[in-house]
């Protein structure tokens, strides 16, 4: 076993935007998918075990309840055939992968030769965009670092499109909002004390609203981030 010397993924996506951070990110994303494509042979091997993909109807109904949760007040009908939209980008002749599901950025370390990845358990069938989401979404500083991220994993993951991502986008920032706002307002008792689990919350949450103001190149993720919008203010 190699001793790999680096920086992890976590700390050079909280740097400022430069070619040094650009490059790691891109070492990152080649990195995962030739993870990925190394596990192909697995789908002959074990192919019941592949992610049970939803209907397009029930994960736009999912999608929509999800939605309504974080604040949208929109009429039911527009706001379900826009969750139709994103659904149909999603389920859609999924793809899964096998991989990493507990993504965790401080586990990439990025050493001289390229990244690599600790902690392989456990491991699953996933969609390769939101691995991808993940691990690089949270970190995005603005619309000009989302649009060269998505361009870096288009172009190590051609079968996908940037329809396709911008819809995974929208379901992660939804659904990071809502994880944050039930792991704040929880009556329960909190892992970490308040006067820390509040101030990352509250932070976690405003980024989140950030993302969500971000048009990408879904029509129907769009419907709903200008849906959101007024809940935001």
């Amino acid at each position: 076993m190699d001793w790999v010397d680096g920086p992890s993924l976590e700390e050079v996506l909280k740097r400022p935007r430069d070619k040094g951070r650009e490059a790691a990110l891109e070492s990152c994303v080649r990195g995962l998918a030739h993870l990925e494509r190394g596990t192909e042979l697995v789908r002959e091997i074990v192919p019941s075990q592949e992610l049970a993909v939803p209907g397009i109807d029930e994960f736009a109904m999912g999608l929509a309840r999800l939605t309504r949760r974080v604040g949208c007040d929109a009429d039911v009908a527009v706001l379900q055939a826009a969750c139709q939209e994103v659904a149909e980008a999603i389920c859609v002749e999924p793809r899964p992968a096998l991989g990493i599901v507990d993504i965790l950025p401080r586990d990439v370390i990025l050493g001289a030769s390229g990244a690599v990845f600790l902690d392989f358990w456990p491991i699953g069938w996933w969609w390769s965009e939101k691995r991808f989401c993940q691990y690089f979404a949270r970190f995005q500083q603005d619309v000009g670092d989302r649009v060269y991220q998505s361009s870096c994993f288009l172009k190590c993951f051609p079968e996908s499109n940037i329809v396709r991502l911008d819809a995974h986008y929208l379901w992660h920032d939804i659904g990071a909002l809502n994880a944050w706002r039930e792991m704040r307002d929880s009556p329960e008792e909190p892992s970490l004390p308040r006067d820390v689990l509040d101030p990352l919350a509250n932070a976690a949450i405003s980024a989140a609203q950030e993302r969500l103001t971000w048009h990408g190149a879904s029509r129907g993720a769009n419907e709903v981030r200008t849906m959101l919008s007024g809940a935001f203010l």
